[in-house]
């Protein structure tokens, strides 16, 4: 027992609390996201996502911020793939995929990761990417984050010895950069009409060239 403390007093739990708080944030991304993809990124106001959700407005502002910290924990939320607290290079998946051996086994790997979370993300960025400067801040710090990443598994793949002797680490984040985006798997699934199947499977051949050879 704490020093002063009164006999038989329980200490305060605060974990109904912050369940509650998550259960609320969880209801706004939602809401947000249908109304983003019902309406485009200009036309969705806080006002109509907190009624959407069953919030207040001002619940929105306080524990998420404007419409662009809005837009970007949706993202980030529709990248996961869940609200769970862990960074993305930290989930399950990510660790596999590091230690799985061999480039082709490693890229065919991370190729059915990215068009998985394409699939999710795709209709989020065409609404981003048509949401004018607001929304292009979220696209920026998206793909900044993706570029982030995507050098680290160069990194990765140079400390295994993975890739061509003479490639050049920031040449080939940048191609895998550009080769892993929304827009792409947009442009070729959507408006080229390919079976996602096929884009993971071109995605994972791009890849290893862009990696194994000079």
């Amino acid at each position: 027992m704490l020093a002063g403390a009164a006999p038989g007093r329980r200490g305060y739990d605060s974990s109904g609390r912050r369940d509650q708080a998550r259960i609320r944030r969880a209801a706004a991304l939602d809401a947000c996201l249908t109304l983003f993809l019902e309406r485009g990124f200009a036309a969705t106001t806080m006002h109509a996502v907190a009624e959407r959700a069953g919030v207040s407005a001002e619940m929105l502002y306080k524990s998420i911020g404007p419409k662009a910290a809005l837009a970007k924990a949706v993202w980030d939320v529709t990248l996961a793939g869940d609200d769970e607290p862990l960074a993305i290079a930290d989930r399950p998946v990510l660790r596999d995929i590091f230690a799985t051996p061999g480039a082709e086994a490693k890229l065919a790997a991370y190729a059915s990761f990215v068009c998985a979370v394409n699939e999710r993300l795709a209709p989020l960025a065409a609404v981003l990417l048509a949401g004018g400067s607001d929304a292009a801040q979220v696209v920026a710090e998206t793909d900044a984050e993706r570029l982030t990443g995507l050098r680290s598994f160069v990194a990765h793949f140079a400390t295994e010895g993975l890739l061509a002797a003479d490639a050049n680490p920031t040449t080939v984040a940048d191609a895998w950069w550009a080769l892993t985006g929304p827009d792409l798997f947009a442009r070729l699934t959507r408006d080229r009409g390919w079976p996602a199947q096929q884009y993971q499977n071109w995605l994972a051949t791009m890849l290893e060239i862009s990696a194994t050879t000079s």
